[in-house]
């Protein structure tokens, strides 16, 4: 064999070495970032994974039906223990933290009341509550389309722990709207 084939055999051997070495790296990566963004439906750690995102305490009848964890988000959803279809759900999502800005918060909720679409709802009230000592605006929406059941959707962003911001919301249909449960969950988080 002369020089240069031999050459050209050992660049296409490390070339495919690197790249079988890349893909399968990759693949494992993959593999895993998919597996952590399965939902968790385990009470137990849907509720670690809650109260990492913020300290509260449930409704009574409600529980953490499931959560999620991957790529520095953090969900949990919180719904009824009995099974209710279409009953009253609570989710919180934390985004990485350091990964928003003040203006950038702010501009979110105004953002949500100048872009509901009047065809399918409409805001029926915006509110300031108080989240961990601090004032928090939640916009409560619902559904105007006169052929399905009417739905409200409650929504605001707090601080969380760290530097992660939290969006809170509640979505349901008006018959099994609990805003009893709404307003004791929103009073507990701590």
């Amino acid at each position: 064999m002369n020089k240069q084939l031999k050459i050209a055999l050992t660049v296409i051997a490390g070339v495919v070495v690197i790249c079988g070495t890349s893909y399968l790296a990759l693949y494992f990566i993959a593999k895993q970032a998919i597996g952590q963004m399965a939902p968790i439906t385990d009470p137990v750690r849907a509720s670690k994974i809650g109260h990492e995102i913020v300290n509260y305490t449930l409704p009574p009848g409600y529980c953490e039906q499931s959560a999620s964890s991957a790529l520095g988000y953090k969900v949990v959803v919180i719904g009824p223990q009995s099974g209710i279809t279409n009953a009253m759900t609570i989710v919180l999502m934390e985004g990485p933290a350091g990964s928003n800005g003040d203006e950038e918060v702010a501009s979110q909720g105004t953002d949500l009341q100048e872009n509901i679409d009047d065809q399918y709802m409409r805001i029926v009230s915006t509110q300031t509550v108080t989240i961990q000592g601090r004032p928090v605006t939640l916009t409560t929406c619902e559904s105007i389309e006169s052929d399905n059941p009417v739905r409200r959707w409650a929504s605001g962003i707090f601080p969380g722990k760290g530097n992660a911001e939290v969006a809170i919301s509640a979505a349901g249909l008006m018959d099994t709207w609990d805003q009893a449960a709404w307003e004791s969950f929103l009073a507990s988080i701590k």
